[in-house]
């Protein structure tokens, strides 16, 4: 696979992220959150900057739970924003301690079970239906080894795909290139997302062919598996979506397990479970400067 397959690639693979909003929740499955690992300079906030304005979206340079709160309930109590997007991470959890923990456990819930009432210092509210949306966002490698174990002691990274890349030394002079022409931006991605939920089908016996890859998924992350196999037949429900099918097929099952063994570090084990960068291999991802 060449430089120009692995940047479409990471590209396919977010989308799929952001068409499993849209597919019913049904047996456990919901949206896939997702988290880029990788260098600085690597360009995560412009491959996740491509999907700003995408129907469902949320794009949010910084956020803190009232103003996410505050601002957005109607929408999000609506379900009207399937993904929230913060490109950079790091700058809503560099605050003090307190605040951060409010912000973790307010997306832990947000996340995975949804939230019914919140209750602090500067926010109270009680919901008659639970809100609930995905998380795509990105942190930098030396920051995620900082404070991967706090966010995995409290369950925070299992509710994620971690995805990690790495640049060719060979492309980086192509980058080096594109920055001395002005090359390099990243085009807003016009994805065609339905207007509203749709229930995909997936076969048991398709579903069975992702337990070795769940299984692995929660060996690298101390856990079970169980919410990585759920990722990913949301994932594969989300990739019939984008092909506007209500039924996966094989295809949906290599699309994804292919995707998933490329960017989720199992293949290559560039980001093992301490956050450290444990091999650089030639994998690329969008090519693009920062």
């Amino acid at each position: 696979m060449n430089d120009k397959e692995r940047l479409s690639d990471l590209s396919e693979f977010l989308k799929l992220v952001l068409f499993s909003g849209w597919v019913k929740p049904e047996g456990g499955n919901k949206p896939v959150s997702a988290m880029l690992v990788a260098r600085f300079e690597s360009g995560k906030t412009s491959v996740l900057g491509q999907f700003m304005g995408a129907k469902g979206v949320l794009y949010m340079s910084d956020v803190t739970e009232y103003g996410l709160v505050k601002q957005y309930l109607d929408p999000l109590s609506k379900g009207q924003i399937k993904h929230i997007i913060i490109p950079d991470f790091i700058k809503s959890i560099n605050r003090k301690k307190t605040t951060v923990d409010t912000l973790i456990t307010f997306f832990n819930s947000l996340i995975e079970e949804g939230i019914v009432n919140i209750s602090t210092f500067a926010l109270r509210l009680e919901l008659k239906k639970p809100i609930k949306a995905a998380l795509l966002t990105s942190i930098a490698v030396e920051d995620f080894t900082r404070m991967q174990r706090r966010l995995a002691a409290i369950g925070f990274l299992s509710r994620f795909m971690i995805l990690s890349y790495d640049y060719d030394k060979n492309y980086i002079k192509t980058i080096m290139h594109e920055i001395a022409q002005s090359h390099g931006e990243w085009a807003q991605d016009k994805l065609r997302l339905p207007g509203s939920e749709v229930r995909v089908h997936l076969p048991g016996g398709l579903a069975e062919q992702m337990i070795p890859r769940a299984e692995a998924i929660g060996e690298r992350l101390h856990s079970y598996g169980f919410r990585a196999m759920h990722m990913l037949m949301s994932l594969v429900k989300a990739s019939a979506l984008s092909d506007r099918r209500d039924e996966v097929n094989m295809d949906d099952i290599v699309r994804v397990l292919r995707l998933s063994e490329d960017y989720l570090g199992l293949r290559y084990n560039r980001i093992g479970i301490s956050g450290k960068v444990e091999r650089q291999l030639p994998l690329m991802s969008n090519g693009k400067a920062k």
